[in-house]
Protein backbone atom coordinates (compact mmCIF):
# COMPACT_ATOMS: atom_id res chain seq x y z
CA UNK A 1 0.00 0.00 0.00
CA UNK A 2 3.14 1.95 0.83
CA UNK A 3 4.21 1.71 -2.75
CA UNK A 4 1.25 2.38 -4.29
CA UNK A 5 1.03 5.43 -2.42
CA UNK A 6 4.45 7.04 -3.36
CA UNK A 7 4.36 5.48 -6.70
CA UNK A 8 2.63 8.00 -8.72
CA UNK A 9 3.66 11.15 -6.93
CA UNK A 10 7.44 9.97 -8.19
CA UNK A 11 6.31 8.96 -11.53
CA UNK A 12 3.24 11.60 -12.50
CA UNK A 13 4.57 14.21 -11.18
CA UNK A 14 2.72 17.27 -13.10
CA UNK A 15 -0.55 15.56 -13.03
CA UNK A 16 -0.27 14.07 -9.45
CA UNK A 17 -1.69 16.15 -6.78
CA UNK A 18 -0.49 14.62 -3.12
CA UNK A 19 -0.66 10.43 -2.42
CA UNK A 20 -0.65 9.62 1.11
CA UNK A 21 -1.24 6.87 3.49
CA UNK A 22 -2.63 6.37 7.04
CA UNK A 23 -1.37 3.18 9.01
CA UNK A 24 -3.40 2.99 12.50
CA UNK A 25 -2.92 1.05 15.27
CA UNK A 26 -4.87 -0.62 17.76
CA UNK A 27 -8.71 1.11 17.13
CA UNK A 28 -11.59 0.51 19.07
CA UNK A 29 -14.34 0.31 16.55
CA UNK A 30 -17.20 -2.76 16.27
CA UNK A 31 -14.69 -5.19 14.23
CA UNK A 32 -12.14 -5.20 17.05
CA UNK A 33 -15.00 -5.59 20.00
CA UNK A 34 -14.64 -8.87 18.85
CA UNK A 35 -10.92 -9.45 20.13
CA UNK A 36 -10.14 -6.76 21.55
CA UNK A 37 -11.18 -6.85 24.71
CA UNK A 38 -9.06 -10.57 25.62
CA UNK A 39 -5.98 -8.46 24.45
CA UNK A 40 -6.32 -4.55 25.61
CA UNK A 41 -3.87 -5.17 29.00
CA UNK A 42 -1.46 -6.56 26.77
CA UNK A 43 -1.78 -3.78 24.02
CA UNK A 44 -2.10 -1.12 26.28
CA UNK A 45 1.39 -2.23 27.60
CA UNK A 46 2.86 -1.77 23.87
CA UNK A 47 1.26 1.88 23.09
CA UNK A 48 3.11 4.98 24.88
CA UNK A 49 0.10 6.63 24.79
CA UNK A 50 -1.67 4.62 26.91
CA UNK A 51 -4.82 4.35 24.81
CA UNK A 52 -6.36 2.61 21.79
CA UNK A 53 -7.42 4.65 19.00
CA UNK A 54 -10.51 6.13 18.29
CA UNK A 55 -11.90 6.22 14.72
CA UNK A 56 -11.75 10.20 15.18
CA UNK A 57 -8.30 10.00 15.62
CA UNK A 58 -7.99 8.40 12.18
CA UNK A 59 -10.04 10.87 10.65
CA UNK A 60 -8.72 13.57 12.22
CA UNK A 61 -5.13 12.44 10.43
CA UNK A 62 -7.27 12.14 7.10
CA UNK A 63 -9.09 15.59 7.62
CA UNK A 64 -4.91 16.73 7.90
CA UNK A 65 -3.66 15.07 5.27
CA UNK A 66 -6.73 16.77 2.90
CA UNK A 67 -6.18 20.45 4.02
CA UNK A 68 -4.15 23.28 2.87
CA UNK A 69 -1.69 22.57 6.08
CA UNK A 70 -0.76 19.96 4.31
CA UNK A 71 -0.26 21.22 0.88
CA UNK A 72 3.53 20.37 1.10
CA UNK A 73 3.35 17.04 2.34
CA UNK A 74 2.59 13.93 -0.34
CA UNK A 75 3.72 10.72 -0.65
CA UNK A 76 3.96 9.65 2.57
CA UNK A 77 2.33 6.88 5.33
CA UNK A 78 1.31 8.38 8.09
CA UNK A 79 0.91 6.19 11.54
CA UNK A 80 -2.13 6.99 13.80
CA UNK A 81 -0.79 4.19 16.51
CA UNK A 82 -0.21 6.08 19.38
CA UNK A 83 3.54 5.64 19.03
CA UNK A 84 3.21 1.69 19.41
CA UNK A 85 5.32 1.63 15.69
CA UNK A 86 7.95 4.38 15.79
CA UNK A 87 10.88 4.23 13.40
Amino acid sequence: MIGLTRSPCQDDRATWDHGHAIAPGPTVTPLTDVWLPAKEKEILEQIPLGRLGRPGDIADAALFLASDEASYITGICLDVNGGIVMG
